[in-house]
């Protein structure tokens, strides 16, 4: 998923989101790791799943509650493109 600037969201949600990014690991599945702008930010060699979060704390669920939100308005095609954080 790329994520562009469409989606104002907040600096700490970025670093987030930036912090999380899963890198190809090779896992067969697909034909490796694929560069992707994430927020504005370009990462090479990303995992098809984009992020990887384990034992997410406090602050990585704001993150994933922001991805959640974005994922429901791509995949309804909202015009509303406020994201609550």
């Amino acid at each position: 998923m790329e994520l562009p600037d469409k989606y104002p969201v907040s600096g700490s949600i970025k670093e987030s989101a930036w912090r999380h990014i899963d890198h190809c690991g090779s896992c067969g599945s697909c034909g490796g790791g694929r560069r992707k702008t994430v927020f504005g930010k370009v990462f090479e060699n990303v995992c098809g799943c984009t992020f990887r979060v384990d034992n997410p704390d406090h602050d990585d669920m704001a993150f994933l509650k922001v991805m959640v939100d974005i994922g429901i308005k791509e995949m309804h095609g909202l015009n509303n493109l406020e994201v609550t954080e």
